[in-house]
């Protein structure tokens, strides 16, 4: 009985050995257009490739373009959906029907 719970605790014990990053938005994103981002906690580097801080949360992170972006002075507002697909809003009064569709830019499952 022992050498059962032995093999079947040892793939649990692998799975809980790497971290799981799946259900934050942190990582890469493509928008499918030639545009990306990355998101590492509150620091973002935006689609020009500036880097900046913004306000993130776990699952969506928020920052305003900075000056010289083609979104500068705008509310950028990112939201995540699934595993592999986030929403991106802009406009401070985005109502949340118009985001566009962005994805992990190197999905590995």
């Amino acid at each position: 009985m022992k050498h059962v719970a032995a093999i079947c605790a040892f793939p649990i014990s692998l799975l809980l050995a790497f971290p799981a990053y799946a259900d934050r938005i942190d990582g890469g994103w493509c928008d499918g257009k030639g545009g990306h981002m990355h998101v590492d906690g509150a620091k973002i580097t935006t689609p020009s490739g500036k880097v900046l801080s913004g306000d993130y949360d776990r699952h969506s992170f928020h920052y305003v373009g900075p000056e010289g972006d083609g979104d500068a002075g705008i509310d950028v507002f990112g939201m995540l959906r699934s595993e592999e697909e986030m929403t991106l809003y802009r406009g401070r009064d985005a109502n949340r029907t118009d985001g566009e569709t962005w994805r992990r830019c190197d999905v590995t499952s």
